[in-house]
Formats: structure tokens, sequence, C-alpha cells
């Protein structure tokens, strides 16, 4: 729980009292409702053995623990009705909480992997993007080389024909200087 952050945290500890709410414990209205119902009940029997006139103190007393046992009986069952539905509730909304962080997860995993394959194409990219820019100064490189050879052989061929005519040239005018002898 260290390394997660306050809303996980926050997350965790509502799915754990929706749990313990779900089997029964901590608070319940239910039984808050019963005690009152209860308290409120043996009030008002008291206060109507105490106001009958012309009964027995027994046979008050013991009307009085008869309808306090059945209004009793009857908060009773409504409580435990009650708290049933509490706990039918709890299991919804545990149910819903534990799916909606399911989904959170989902979504972030979702999300991560979106982000993995994003940079991996980007990675992939960017190495293309390189290997495209090598190959071209490759070729600029060879390009050059080649115009260079190219100027090369164009003045070698250049210097050949001079010296051809040179030789031409020299050849002719030996030749007609030797006819003159």
């Amino acid at each position: 729980m260290g390394g997660e952050d306050p809303f996980r945290q926050q997350q965790l500890a509502l799915a754990q009292a929706l749990q313990a709410q779900s089997e029964g414990q901590g608070p319940s209205l239910a039984q808050a409702q019963l005690q009152a119902a209860t308290d409120r009940n043996i009030a008002q029997q008291q206060g109507m053995m105490a106001s009958q006139r012309g009964l027995g103190a027994g046979l008050a007393a013991r009307l009085g623990s008869q309808n306090a046992a059945n209004i009793n009986q009857q908060a009773a069952g409504e409580s435990a009705q009650l708290r049933s539905q509490e706990q039918l509730a709890a299991r919804s909304q545990l149910g819903d909480a534990l799916q909606q962080g399911r989904a959170g997860d989902i979504g972030v995993g979702d999300l991560r992997d979106s982000m993995q394959q994003y940079y991996q194409t980007a990675l992939l990219n960017q190495s293309e993007q390189d290997r495209q820019a090598q190959i071209a100064k490759e070729g600029l490189i060879s390009g050059n080389v080649i115009q260079q050879n190219q100027q090369r052989a164009d003045a070698y061929n250049s210097a050949a024909q001079r010296r051809s005519g040179l030789v031409s040239s020299l050849g002719t005018a030996l030749t007609g200087a030797a006819i003159k002898k």
C-alpha cells in the first residue's frame, strides 16, 4: 500500500468497509432503529401500566409485558428485513466499486499499452529516418566520388587529346621539315 496513490488507498478502504457491511459488521441503521423502537416501546408500556386503573398490578404488568414483547418482536422482524436490505445494498455497492476499480486498472493498462506502442512506433520511425538519411549521405558521397572521377576522366581525356594534337602537330612539322631538306 505504501507505493500506491491516495485515491487507490481510499478505493481500497471503501471496498473493505463495504465488505464488512455486507457481512453484517460495522454500523447499522437497522440496529439503531431496533434499539430506539425497543426503548420507546418499553417506555410506552411502562406509562400504560402506570395509568391503568381497575386492573390488578400483576395483570397490568403481565399485559404490558405481553404488549411490549409483541411490539418488540415486530420491530425485530422489521429490523432484520432492513438489515438484510443493508447487506444486499452493501454487496451491490461493493460489486460496483470493484468493477469501477477494475475498469480503471484496465484503462490504465490500455493507456500504458498504447503509450508503449506509440513509443515503439516513434522509435522505429526514427530508426527508419536515420537509415534513410545515412543512405542519402552515402549517395551524396558516392555521387561526389563519381562526379570527381568523371571530372578526372574528362581532364585526362582532354590532356590526352591535347597530347595527341601536339604529337600530330609535331609529326606534321617534322614531316614538313624532312621534305624541305
